[in-house]
């Protein structure tokens, strides 16, 4: 044997051993007094295994077809006719209201009156609803009697009023205002003396006018 055999036995032969007295160590039959019995491990290492030479079929399976021919079937097919008896609902269509015109309030009036003497009105009166004219008239008046430095000389307000019209045709709507503004008021940026200047001398007054009028067209094909 070669030292490379001898090698491979020696080891087989420490792992057996080691293997057989783990198990007779777990094995209480085992935990009696005897000895090992010599034994002897070959490998052959140029050893070759033969096996007997297998039969093989060169001829191929042949699969023979079913001659099997369809025959002529013939279906007969019978209607049947169904008339169901339930009859349709009546459905009846919901008519929707006329829409109604909301109450049209012509005339408002707001009164006030504060401190440093300020009344307040404000008035506004017109026609109702119609369809061939409107017309109407605003007023406004805001003022202070008196004011923070020497009373009188340190007065303002103001006063708006305004007339209005308007005339719907059928293809043209005309229109017009007329209106006037007045406002006055005190300057009483002077010098503090021992005599107080009067409220004419300081008063300043502004009147506008204004007026305007027009025409556009109401026809909905008018461009």
């Amino acid at each position: 044997m070669t030292s490379m055999n001898i090698r491979i036995v020696l080891s087989i032969v420490v792992i057996f051993v080691a293997h057989l007295s783990y198990a007779q160590d777990n094995d209480p039959k085992w935990n009696v007094d005897g000895e090992i019995e010599s034994a002897e491990f070959v490998i052959v290492k140029d050893k070759k295994l033969e096996l007997p030479r297998a039969n093989r079929f060169f001829v191929p399976v042949t699969i023979k077809k079913n001659d099997l021919s369809l025959s002529g079937v013939q279906y007969s097919l019978k209607e049947f006719a169904f008339t169901p008896a339930v009859s349709l609902p009546k459905i009846r269509v919901k008519k929707i209201p006329k829409p109604t015109i909301e109450k049209l309030w012509g005339n408002k009036v707001t009164l006030g009156y504060g401190n440093f003497q300020s009344p307040f009105i404000d008035l506004s009166l017109a026609n109702k609803r119609d369809k061939l004219y409107s017309y109407g008239l605003n007023f406004n008046h805001h003022s202070f009697g008196r004011g923070a430095v020497d009373e009188e000389n340190s007065a303002s307000g103001i006063t708006d009023i305004e007339a209005f019209g308007k005339i719907f045709g059928k293809k043209a709507t005309s229109f017009m205002n007329v209106g006037y503004q007045n406002e006055f008021n005190h300057f009483f940026g002077y010098q503090p003396t021992t005599e107080i200047p009067s409220a004419d001398s300081l008063r300043q007054t502004f009147n506008r006018f204004n007026v305007r009028a027009g025409i556009f067209g109401t026809e909905l094909k008018n461009p």
